[in-house]
């Protein structure tokens, strides 16, 4: 389970990539190198083995608030790691930003949810949301809206404990997909506490039935921004 702070991880192209942080399962473990097929991803069947752009702002920090288009089409994600001690019992599911609706795509019970494909059916806007150790939708989670977000209660405990306070943050990196859709990083834990290395859950997600036809993240401030480690 993440817990702490670490050194930096070095060589993002940005120097400040916010999803670029030491990992504590291992060195070079972070969303970076999976989706660049290096330090601990190195040969990994599962990453792009590419340089994909990041949904961020040019300073490498994150766009605080940002959904995806649907077109009505139905969406699939397809999980590809599930790290930590959380993995088995987290939960992922999605919102409508203009309504309450909301579904689940994984609910966490006890499995891995490695290997696992989901195909879901949003409303035409819809966010993304991580629940932490539960599937229980009143639990503490975390929404691609990080306004709406509220700590897992084991952040908030160790918050008290050490005097810290725990800041609203974006607890997803999105990269573009060259060949349509998205891969998408998760990361269980507030940043305060954390290792910050978005692998707590990785997994794609596109729309079908045409793989060019993945869903459009709509936001009216940042942009795609390339992410390249220098060697």
């Amino acid at each position: 389970m993440d817990h702490g702070q670490g050194p930096p991880s070095t060589g993002s192209g940005l120097g400040s990539a916010y999803f670029d942080g030491w990992s504590w399962d291992g060195a070079d473990a972070n969303i970076g190198y999976f989706i660049e097929g290096k330090g601990a991803f190195q040969s990994s069947p599962f990453s792009p083995d590419a340089a994909l752009p990041f949904w961020g702002n040019a300073d490498g920090s994150p766009v605080q608030s940002f959904y995806f288009q649907s077109d009505g089409e139905s969406q699939v994600v397809n999980v590809l790691v599930a790290g930590g001690l959380w993995s088995p019992f987290s939960s992922l599911g999605w919102y409508d930003p203009n309504s309450n609706a909301w579904g689940w795509i994984i609910d966490g019970d006890g499995s891995t949810a490695v290997g696992q494909s989901i195909a879901f059916t949003p409303t035409a806007e819809f966010g993304l949301f991580f629940v932490p150790d539960s599937s229980s939708y009143d639990s503490p989670k975390y929404f691609t809206n990080s306004a709406l977000d509220s700590p897992a209660a084991a952040d908030v405990t160790l918050a008290l404990q050490e005097g810290l306070t725990l800041p609203i943050y974006q607890q997803f990196a999105v990269f573009e997909d060259q060949t349509g859709g998205y891969y998408v990083g998760v990361e269980d834990r507030n940043p305060t506490v954390s290792d910050n290395d978005y692998n707590d859950m990785i997994f794609t997600l596109s729309g079908t039935p045409e793989p060019n036809m993945g869903p459009m993240v709509v936001i009216a401030l940042g942009a795609f921004v390339l992410f390249r480690r220098f060697r």
